[in-house]
């Protein structure tokens, strides 16, 4: 009992750390970077009586003379390394596909640019070990058999290996619900841009440059596409892959046939934003549907014991009082 407290207070430990750390990555460490920049381009300035081009600040830069060793820091003298060498291994054990596989998954959790493949796979390879380390170590002074402990060992290395991907697949739904909400809006202000006179490029720029959110998200990642050379039949079937929405695809599938067959595009955004207004009014309907079954758990496990302590404890201690006096 008491490796356990120490193994859970040390987990609590490293996660508040990990949310420190990262929280001062993103926000505290730009900024000092940035402060750190301008007052290194006002001492050059001083030191040289007049403004430094930035060409020749950046040769500077780049001219000066190599740091030590032991100036490098820890993270790029070991830890890079490191993840560096384990991504290779990776690379020559795993097949391909299943990094051409976790590209798209990743794709559709929309974190392209946070997630990559290589470092998905490590961390997939890094958490059996960990688990499976903190399960031995916890049941290592406990009296079960050995293969009791082996058991549990093995079932904490199985957990390490799905949570990567439970929480991969967590995000793409929340994703795909996300992009549900926001699609009847979205797709009522491109009918509205559109049967106002814009083109169907310029509505959506105008339209995602304004609003946030996943969908919008991926349009500009659309518009980028066919900005580089795609068409936009490529770029918006790109997109309904990424989506993974089926109203996105009926979407897609609806844009291009209108394109092909030269019909109206106001009027085929006006069925499409009905249809997906339609939709989403049905997906609510049937989460509101599934509530009372998810709240049975909660009701049973939590609610209903708190009522019968609150209603039953007075009268149970009454009658235990009453036998126990005679």
């Amino acid at each position: 009992m008491t490796i356990l407290l120490i193994l859970f207070s040390l987990s609590v430990s490293l996660l508040f750390f990990l949310l420190l750390y990262g929280l001062f990555k993103r926000k505290v460490e730009p900024k000092d970077q940035i402060r750190q920049r301008i007052r290194s381009i006002r001492t050059m300035e001083q030191a040289g009586g007049t403004s430094t081009p930035w060409a020749d600040q950046v040769m500077a830069g780049v001219r000066r003379a190599p740091r030590k060793k032991a100036d490098i820091p820890f993270k790029y003298r070991v830890i890079e390394p490191a993840r560096a060498w384990a991504n290779r291994k990776m690379h020559q054990l795993a097949p391909r596909e299943i990094y051409q596989w976790l590209e798209g998954e990743i794709a559709a959790a929309g974190k392209t640019g946070s997630w990559t493949p290589d470092n998905f796979m490590l961390v997939v390879a890094v958490m059996p070990v960990l688990f499976g380390g903190m399960m031995f170590l916890a049941v290592m002074s406990s009296s079960y058999e050995l293969i009791q402990k082996l058991t549990f060992c093995l079932l904490g290395a199985v957990i390490g290996a799905v949570l990567p991907f439970s929480t991969l697949n967590r995000t793409i739904r929340a994703r795909q619900e996300q992009i549900r909400r926001e699609l009847p809006e979205t797709f009522d202000l491109l009918c509205v841009s559109v049967e106002a006179g814009l083109s169907f490029d310029a509505a959506i720029k105008k339209i995602s440059s304004r609003m946030k959110g996943p969908f919008n998200d991926e349009c500009r990642h659309m518009l980028n596409d066919v900005s580089m050379g795609m068409t936009r039949r490529e770029a918006m079937k790109a997109m309904a892959v990424r989506c993974r929405v089926q109203e996105v695809s009926l979407f897609v599938t609806s844009i291009i046939q209108s394109e092909k067959l030269g019909t109206n595009m106001a009027n085929t955004l006006r069925i499409q934003a009905d249809n997906v207004r339609e939709r989403h009014r049905q997906w609510v309907k049937a989460m509101a549907l599934k509530a009372p079954v998810k709240i049975v758990l909660p009701l049973v496990g939590c609610i209903l014991p708190a009522i019968f302590i609150v209603a039953l404890g007075p009268a149970v201690m009454n009658i235990a009082k009453s036998f126990l006096g005679r």
